[in-house]
């Protein structure tokens, strides 16, 4: 079996990815993806790739969401483009069937593989159902969904629930403290994060608050490619372009931690299975606000506290995270009570031997 893998959702992809090399390496993978970010920013994707011995694919994809009227001919002119492009390399890869995990990246991969006959299976990471999503569904053979309210979105005959892909190291009890990493003041931590790209917005307010964060914290703050105000202070505050999946879960399993984060589905559902309470400032520009409605999911539940980007400052920001600080007992205890699945990739899998089946 060959498996061709692309979409928007890189965490969920690659929590597939290392499954299947453990579970199933008879799998042949290959991976179609982009080098830069929405904002050109260089795409984390095939560095994580290209670490997994992967071949990586570029495929360039036009945007179709939140753009004026007048640019729709030269973005379905550049899709056309983009899918015969995609059924070139299908034809050359000749995958057994193709996974895909949202966003604009995948539509031309799914449009090519649904003229070669390949089936096709795609899974949804969020609560609402994005424009890419809810074209690549009418194609698609099976599709998996991580949550009930989201099965309304797909034709009901082909469409499970199987919960969002964690990544195995989540639950490794044995992870070791980053090498770079030291407490010697035996802070508590706080955790920040932008996203895989890291967050401009975030970081400059985190710039402007250092000092009184590092009074109370040992600061983790995960910037993207933006250059720190601050260099490192060891012991108080770490600036890392970027996270292993190993050294967050670290930090995440220690328990004193709590984040300031994005809120991804795939971020919201971890920190439901590690308890970790957060203030969570949603992506404001996601289609139909979607990280909202993930971040509302916790705080709604008493686990987070929402802190809109529009109301983002220094000043909120810090007095989000005392906060959190104060009552953290009481947002753990909320998050104890929710409960998510954790059984999504043997459930992707089982989607996969379907679609084969009904081609």
């Amino acid at each position: 079996m060959k498996l061709l893998l692309t979409g928007g959702h890189l965490t969920p992809a690659l929590a597939m990815i290392d499954w299947l090399k453990l579970y199933h390496p008879e799998v042949k993978l290959v991976f179609v993806g982009r080098t830069h970010s929405q904002v050109n920013q260089p795409a984390l994707e095939k560095f994580e790739i290209a670490k997994r011995q992967i071949p990586f694919l570029i495929l360039s994809t036009p945007k179709f969401a939140l753009i004026p009227w007048w640019q729709l001919p030269g973005r379905w002119l550049a899709l056309i483009v983009s899918t015969w492009q995609a059924c070139w390399l299908l034809w050359q890869e000749r995958p057994t069937a193709v996974l895909t995990f949202g966003g604009y990246l995948a539509v031309p991969v799914v449009l090519a593989a649904w003229l070669q006959r390949i089936p096709i299976v795609t899974h949804e990471q969020t609560r609402t159902v994005g424009l890419a999503n809810r074209w690549i569904g009418k194609f698609a053979t099976k599709v998996g969904v991580a949550f009930e309210v989201s099965l309304k979105y797909f034709p009901a005959q082909k469409t499970r629930v199987v919960g969002n892909p964690l990544r195995s190291s989540l639950f490794d009890s044995n992870l070791k403290p980053p090498t770079w990493f030291q407490n010697p003041h035996h802070k508590p931590i706080l955790v920040i994060t932008g996203g895989s790209q890291g967050s401009q917005a975030i970081n400059q307010c985190v710039d402007q608050i250092i000092a009184p964060l590092t009074q109370d914290w040992c600061v983790i703050h995960q910037r993207g490619t933006q250059a720190a105000a601050e260099p490192s202070q060891p012991g108080r505050y770490y600036a890392r372009e970027w996270l292993s999946d190993t050294e967050l879960f670290w930090f995440w399993r220690q328990p004193t931690t709590l984040g300031v984060s994005r809120a991804g589905a795939n971020t919201v559902t971890e920190l439901v299975v590690v308890q970790v309470p957060a203030v969570l400032i949603p992506l404001p520009f996601a289609y139909q606000d979607e990280q909202k409605l993930n971040a509302l999911w916790l705080v709604e539940a008493g686990g987070a506290i929402l802190l809109e980007q529009a109301q983002l400052s220094p000043q909120a920001l810090l007095k989000a995270i005392q906060q959190l600080q104060t009552q953290q007992l009481t947002f753990r205890q909320a998050l104890g009570q929710l409960s998510v699945p954790t059984k999504a990739l043997e459930g992707i899998w089982q989607l996969l031997q379907a679609a084969l089946q009904a081609s």
